[in-house]
């Protein structure tokens, strides 16, 4: 059965119920349809007729189909898996982009089942298809052992096709593009070829596609400057991570699924992503930057929603009003703390996070400094709430926590500077610094005889054994809003 309650002054719209199944569709014109589709049947086709635009929400699981028969904005399209598209027509599943550091002048376990899951990404249930870029790859060398990767670890048919050539670049006929390290080229070479294919590369993972990129430590890397454009923050360098050690923050992370071991050794050649980058680091060197860098559906975007940013607003599937979401953006601020400003009470720093996020542009509410002094815990102050859906996010949108961000898991915050006041521990609690000044509280100011606890770039800034006791020079803070 159909309701269909037109409000506006012309005809009604159609609404088409392929399911059998009950359909509300409101016109409220304006020329925004409502149409919720509360069974569990097929998707239903929703057509408007009256040059508005639709706003078609689906909590069956399945797919609504709007098609608009006017030339009138695009529909905007809400899935209740956390994905919001403005493309205009339904939503796509997103794509994956993977830059890894690992150099495959030989095989290594664990860099070869990173490189395997990456490709998995690209599973649709058949023959995964592969373009491999190879214009100036070593073709006997590290080409030739990331395809031994894929045939030991990846478990799913694939072929894989080469291109020797960025021109009329066009992938629609595939899953997976995969860049080797382009070992005969430069970087300036390689920002050209990337210039070159940004379009189609951004179409192509906006469409669902999988692009990897694999760079190495000969002539300070390189070939991640093929994918830049997939990027919000690009990387702006490398550092040579030979022989260290190499960790993995993320156990659960699709790209290290099957591997047992929470660290590894760098291989020779390998090198770590400077800048910081955007995205999840799914393997990190001891400073902290990221070796292997994932941004798609499980890390730095939102499936169907590929603008590399927070999580857009979810609909409540239960048929009430939208609600929060439970996700958090978690920041580092300027150098605040200076010879001339102070914070003076928690009420001013949460002011300054408010004005800060405003002005960086970091979508939130009730910003709130995290921050500890001997007699007010962080965790009691910035109105966050643990729990298994509760997620946190970097200013980039990348996943930096789940769950639980005062549990023992490492915690990695890309625009982290040295240094940043906390006065935190892992659980969130004061934690007193070594040193002879009083423990600071408030006011936090630069010369007013108190020590604080602060963090240092590339470490967590909850880990009290790699923290710093700081009294004088410029200090930015952290800085946490809910994304609602």
């Amino acid at each position: 059965m159909d309701m269909d309650v037109d409000a506006d002054i012309g005809p009604p719209d159609a609404d088409t119920d392929l399911d059998g199944g009950m359909d509300f569709d409101i016109d409220f014109d304006g020329g925004m349809d409502m149409d919720v589709d509360a069974d569990i049947g097929p998707p239903d086709a929703d057509t408007d007729f009256d040059g508005g635009m639709d706003f078609d929400i689906d909590f069956d699981g399945g797919m609504d189909m709007d098609m608009d028969a006017d030339i009138g904005p695009p529909d905007v399209d809400i899935d209740v898996d956390g994905g919001m598209d403005f493309d205009g027509g339904p939503p796509s599943d997103g794509g994956h982009v993977v830059l890894i550091g690992h150099d495959y002048y030989e095989n290594e376990s664990t860099a070869d089942q990173i490189l395997a899951n990456a490709v998995a990404l690209g599973d649709s249930g058949g023959t995964i298809q592969v373009a491999a870029y190879t214009e100036d790859a070593d073709m006997s060398g590290e080409y030739a052992n990331m395809v031994t990767a894929l045939d030991t670890y990846l478990g799913i048919p694939y072929t894989v096709t080469d291109i020797g050539d960025e021109a009329g670049l066009d992938l629609s006929a595939y899953d997976v593009f995969m860049i080797p390290e382009q070992e005969y080229s430069s970087l300036s070479g390689l920002t050209v070829v990337g210039d070159a294919m940004a379009s189609e590369l951004e179409a192509f993972v906006a469409d669902g596609g999988v692009v990897i990129a694999a760079d190495f430590n000969g002539s300070s890397g390189g070939t991640w400057a093929t994918i830049a454009s997939l990027f919000d923050s690009p990387p702006t360098g490398t550092s040579n991570v030979t022989g260290q050690t190499l960790t993995i923050p993320d156990p659960s992370h699709p790209l290290v699924e099957g591997i047992d071991v929470s660290t590894y050794t760098a291989l020779d050649g390998s090198l770590s992503f400077s800048g910081p980058p955007s995205g999840t680091a799914v393997a990190t060197a001891p400073s902290g930057e990221p070796v292997v860098i994932h941004i798609g559906a499980a890390g730095g975007g939102d499936p169907g929603d590929f603008d590399i940013g927070p999580p857009d607003i979810d609909v409540d599937a239960d048929g009430g009003d939208p609600v929060g979401s439970g996700d958090y953006v978690m920041f580092t601020t300027d150098a605040v703390i200076t010879s001339s400003t102070s914070l003076d009470t928690r009420e001013d720093a949460d002011a300054y996070c408010e004005g800060y996020a405003a002005s960086e542009g970091i979508d939130g509410i009730d910003f709130r400094i995290v921050y500890s002094t001997p007699t007010e815990d962080a965790r009691d102050y910035v109105g966050y709430v643990p729990g298994p859906a509760t997620r946190v996010y970097d200013r980039d949108g990348a996943l930096i926590d789940e769950g639980d961000l005062w549990d023992d898991d490492t915690v990695v915050l890309p625009d982290l500077v040295s240094w940043t006041i906390t006065g935190s521990q892992k659980d969130g609690s004061f934690y007193e610094c070594s040193g002879s000044p009083e423990p600071g509280g408030w006011p936090i100011c630069q010369y007013c005889s108190k020590k604080y606890t602060c963090a240092a770039s590339g470490y967590d800034p909850f880990n009290a054994s790699t923290s710093g006791c700081c009294w004088t020079g410029e200090r930015a803070i952290i800085c946490m809003g809910e994304i609602p």
